[in-house]
């Protein structure tokens, strides 16, 4: 997913039409910490609340919320819907890479597992994780991306550089396999 920039994404996005909004997407786990962050959040700004999720029992959503939840949406909408929102709240990996990709302002609750704490460190954005103590209706700080976009080309150069090598290195073992094989045919 990192390997690419966001402009490949951005040819296989969807806009959606809604415009100024908070996006929801929660997966796995009850996500009951960053919706009702998002519910705040989007309450406080006035915001439209849209909730993507792959589970109708995952909705809890506060009643007076301005909100829609979508269940049955392809990878080109939901790509688009991240991208074209104001902000953010997830507690999924993919949506975490996704929300850096298209440098999104966004915030990560509570999920089971490491994947998304080793994403958040990574990226110098661990502070991003939510709390129950947090009041995001106030004042919060926003993310500088000038480093995420050093540090994210860095990784994909490293990446890169993994990938090739482990590359060349099955063409050399399948060389020395075919010389070999080819040395026992001659003997025969």
């Amino acid at each position: 997913v990192l390997l690419q920039n966001k402009e490949f994404y951005h040819k296989i996005a969807v806009p959606p039409k809604e415009k100024k909004y908070v996006l929801l997407y929660d997966v796995m786990e009850k996500a009951r910490d960053s919706i009702i962050h998002a519910h705040r959040f989007a309450q406080a700004n006035g915001l439209e609340l849209i909730e993507i999720t792959d589970r109708i029992e995952n909705a809890f959503i506060p009643e007076g919320t301005w909100h829609k939840t979508l269940y049955d949406i392809g990878v080109e909408e939901w790509l688009g819907y991240i991208e074209n929102a104001e902000y953010v709240f997830t507690n999924s990996f993919h949506a975490c890479c996704f929300s850096i990709i298209f440098e999104k302002e966004f915030f990560v609750g509570n999920r089971d597992g490491d994947k998304i704490d080793h994403l958040l460190e990574s990226f110098g954005l661990t502070w991003r994780r939510l709390t129950p103590r947090d009041d995001l209706t106030r004042k919060f700080e926003k993310i500088d991306y000038e480093p995420v976009r050093s540090l994210l080309e860095q990784k994909k150069k490293a990446s890169a550089a993994y990938i090739l090598s482990a590359i060349q290195a099955v063409e050399k073992k399948r060389e020395r396999v075919a010389d070999q094989a080819e040395g026992t045919d001659s003997e025969t």
